[in-house]
């Protein structure tokens, strides 16, 4: 059951960081759609991480209660940091955009340890072994 919830967090999260990056994003030459569509890639690709590996932390609730709690966490990030970087800002800078290129960054590393942290909880409790 926690995996399920954790696969529509990332699902979620990763729908709204794809899509605040095509909403701001240039439209007027093909060459800066592509890019768009790069960078909105980019915005999704850390909750790969937990859509992929959520279900083998079935058999252990408190590994998998860690890893929705990071999934929650990362997707409650990206949703405070667009939100208020380009929809309550009410002094937009040029460099704006580079929330885009740090966020999935930062993402990327809290997902990476909050599995990690799971798989600890759930091999040290025996219920999991490490391949």
């Amino acid at each position: 059951m926690l995996s399920v919830a954790t696969r529509v967090i990332a699902v979620a999260g990763a729908l709204f960081g794809a899509f605040m990056v095509l909403r701001q994003g240039d439209k007027s030459t093909i060459a800066l759609v592509i890019i768009g569509f790069w960078f909105a890639t980019l915005a999704a690709a850390p909750f790969i991480l937990p859509w992929r590996l959520a279900p083998s932390l079935d058999d252990h609730k408190l590994a998998g209660f860690v890893l929705l709690a990071g999934t929650v966490a990362a997707a409650s990030f990206s949703v405070a940091v667009y939100w208020k970087t380009f929809v309550d800002n009410a002094n937009p800078d040029a460099q704006d955009g580079l929330v885009f290129l740090f966020v999935p960054i930062y993402q990327l590393i809290g997902l990476g340890l909050a599995y990690w942290l799971a798989t600890t909880l759930a091999t040290r409790s025996g219920l999991q072994r490490r391949r």
